[in-house]
Protein backbone atom coordinates (compact mmCIF):
# COMPACT_ATOMS: atom_id res chain seq x y z
CA UNK A 1 0.00 0.00 0.00
CA UNK A 2 1.21 3.51 -0.76
CA UNK A 3 2.42 5.19 2.44
CA UNK A 4 0.91 8.57 1.57
CA UNK A 5 -2.51 6.97 1.05
CA UNK A 6 -2.15 5.04 4.29
CA UNK A 7 -1.28 8.13 6.30
CA UNK A 8 -4.04 10.17 4.71
CA UNK A 9 -6.49 7.50 5.89
CA UNK A 10 -5.02 7.68 9.39
CA UNK A 11 -5.30 11.47 9.35
CA UNK A 12 -8.91 11.17 8.16
CA UNK A 13 -9.67 8.77 11.02
CA UNK A 14 -8.03 11.18 13.46
CA UNK A 15 -10.00 14.18 12.24
CA UNK A 16 -13.38 12.43 12.17
CA UNK A 17 -12.99 10.96 15.66
CA UNK A 18 -11.74 14.30 16.96
CA UNK A 19 -14.73 16.21 15.56
CA UNK A 20 -17.23 13.63 16.82
CA UNK A 21 -15.70 13.47 20.30
CA UNK A 22 -15.66 17.27 20.58
CA UNK A 23 -19.29 17.33 19.43
CA UNK A 24 -20.27 14.82 22.10
CA UNK A 25 -18.36 16.72 24.79
CA UNK A 26 -19.99 20.03 23.84
CA UNK A 27 -23.41 18.58 24.64
CA UNK A 28 -22.43 17.64 28.23
CA UNK A 29 -23.93 14.22 27.54
CA UNK A 30 -21.00 11.98 28.25
CA UNK A 31 -19.18 10.91 31.36
CA UNK A 32 -15.55 11.83 32.13
CA UNK A 33 -14.61 8.27 31.15
CA UNK A 34 -15.69 9.06 27.57
CA UNK A 35 -13.22 11.94 27.47
CA UNK A 36 -10.46 9.83 29.04
CA UNK A 37 -10.45 6.90 26.63
CA UNK A 38 -11.07 9.05 23.57
CA UNK A 39 -8.11 11.29 24.46
CA UNK A 40 -6.00 8.14 24.78
CA UNK A 41 -7.23 7.01 21.37
CA UNK A 42 -6.47 10.36 19.71
CA UNK A 43 -2.97 10.38 21.24
CA UNK A 44 -2.39 6.81 20.01
CA UNK A 45 -3.49 7.77 16.49
CA UNK A 46 -1.14 10.77 16.53
CA UNK A 47 1.66 8.48 17.73
CA UNK A 48 0.84 6.03 14.93
CA UNK A 49 1.02 8.82 12.36
CA UNK A 50 4.27 10.20 13.78
CA UNK A 51 6.01 6.81 14.11
CA UNK A 52 5.81 5.56 10.56
CA UNK A 53 7.76 2.36 11.20
CA UNK A 54 6.38 1.45 14.63
CA UNK A 55 4.08 -1.56 14.66
CA UNK A 56 3.50 -1.04 18.37
CA UNK A 57 1.95 2.38 17.77
CA UNK A 58 -0.62 0.87 15.39
CA UNK A 59 -1.27 -2.07 17.70
CA UNK A 60 -1.90 0.16 20.69
CA UNK A 61 -4.18 2.45 18.69
CA UNK A 62 -6.08 -0.60 17.41
CA UNK A 63 -6.47 -2.09 20.90
CA UNK A 64 -7.67 1.23 22.34
CA UNK A 65 -10.12 1.57 19.43
CA UNK A 66 -11.43 -1.95 19.97
CA UNK A 67 -11.93 -1.46 23.70
CA UNK A 68 -13.45 1.99 23.06
CA UNK A 69 -16.08 0.30 20.91
CA UNK A 70 -17.31 -1.65 23.93
CA UNK A 71 -17.03 1.37 26.24
CA UNK A 72 -19.11 3.39 23.75
CA UNK A 73 -21.78 0.68 23.72
CA UNK A 74 -21.94 0.73 27.51
CA UNK A 75 -22.11 4.54 27.78
CA UNK A 76 -24.72 4.87 25.01
CA UNK A 77 -26.86 2.12 26.53
CA UNK A 78 -26.89 3.47 30.09
CA UNK A 79 -26.70 7.26 29.71
CA UNK A 80 -30.26 8.46 29.17
CA UNK A 81 -29.82 12.22 28.79
CA UNK A 82 -29.24 14.32 25.69
CA UNK A 83 -30.38 13.19 22.26
CA UNK A 84 -27.77 15.15 20.24
CA UNK A 85 -24.87 13.81 22.28
CA UNK A 86 -26.26 10.30 21.99
CA UNK A 87 -26.58 10.62 18.19
CA UNK A 88 -22.99 11.89 17.87
CA UNK A 89 -21.86 9.09 20.17
CA UNK A 90 -23.60 6.52 17.97
CA UNK A 91 -21.99 8.01 14.84
CA UNK A 92 -18.60 7.83 16.59
CA UNK A 93 -19.34 4.22 17.55
CA UNK A 94 -20.22 3.30 13.96
CA UNK A 95 -17.14 5.09 12.60
CA UNK A 96 -14.98 2.89 14.85
CA UNK A 97 -15.58 -0.02 12.43
CA UNK A 98 -13.86 1.95 9.67
CA UNK A 99 -11.05 3.13 11.95
CA UNK A 100 -10.42 -0.44 13.15
CA UNK A 101 -10.19 -1.57 9.51
CA UNK A 102 -7.73 1.23 8.69
CA UNK A 103 -5.62 0.49 11.78
CA UNK A 104 -5.62 -3.24 11.08
CA UNK A 105 -4.48 -2.62 7.50
CA UNK A 106 -1.83 -0.24 8.82
CA UNK A 107 -0.52 -2.90 11.24
CA UNK A 108 -0.28 -5.45 8.44
CA UNK A 109 1.49 -2.97 6.17
CA UNK A 110 4.05 -2.21 8.85
CA UNK A 111 4.58 -5.83 9.90
CA UNK A 112 3.50 -8.40 7.26
CA UNK A 113 4.59 -11.27 9.52
CA UNK A 114 1.49 -10.64 11.65
CA UNK A 115 -0.40 -12.67 9.04
CA UNK A 116 1.69 -15.77 9.70
CA UNK A 117 0.38 -18.37 12.11
CA UNK A 118 2.87 -19.67 14.63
Amino acid sequence: MDFSQSYSKLRFVLHVHFVLVVGVLLTHWSSPAYLFYNVLFVVAIIWSIASRNSVEASQIAFSIDLSSFFFDLFIIAFNMSGIIGRVLGIVNLLFRFYSMKVLHTEMLDREPSLLEFR
